[in-house]
């Protein structure tokens, strides 16, 4: 059937009514030279995903409500939105499906200014910095040149010689 005009959710295209393409994220999808464009993100299913950790990131901010925004990013077509970590000014896409903390194992593309957010004033004196080993955004005290998280691993073990008892050695 040939339309002359389609419902909100539908674009014409060659007299046919097609459905935007955009992801479940999306909350507005549009099409832009015929390809689908997503133009504002579903902010409650994005909430939903960190509903569980939300208090805490509430709580270490010291903010009483979060706007969603500082979180959002799009997918690199734009035809979907997902959760970037507080600190990250973009990051690679990481789904979060059952665990709500995957979200701070996304690789973070630079960091956000902390005044951009308007925090407490106990976070004057902190920048957020991109870990070059995590490409992760930690936040630092501002001068603090050594501000970098590694994780260092270490194996002492003694190894006892030819005529030791077996098991005398410690690890």
């Amino acid at each position: 059937m040939l339309c002359p005009g389609c419902k909100e959710g539908f674009y014409l295209l060659n007299k046919v009514c097609r459905k935007y393409a955009c992801g479940k994220s999306c909350g507005l999808c549009s099409v832009l030279n015929n390809l689908p464009l997503c133009i504002a993100c579903d902010k409650e299913l994005l909430i939903d995903s960190i509903l569980s950790i939300r208090p805490f990131i509430f709580a270490f901010y010291g903010i009483e409500l979060m706007d969603i925004r500082y979180l959002e990013n799009f997918n690199s077509d734009k035809t979907n939105c997902f959760l970037c970590p507080i600190g990250c000014f973009g990051c690679e896409y990481n789904p979060i499906t059952t665990n709500p903390f995957a979200l701070y194992s996304a690789k973070c593309l630079r960091c956000k200014s902390l005044k951009s957010f308007g925090l407490a004033a106990s976070f004057s004196a902190y920048e957020w910095r991109l870990d070059p080993d995590t490409s992760s955004c930690t936040l630092c005290k501002i001068g603090d040149n050594s501000c970098w998280y590694k994780k260092i691993t270490g194996i002492y073990a003694f190894c006892g010689g030819i005529n030791s008892p077996l098991g005398s050695g410690t690890l």
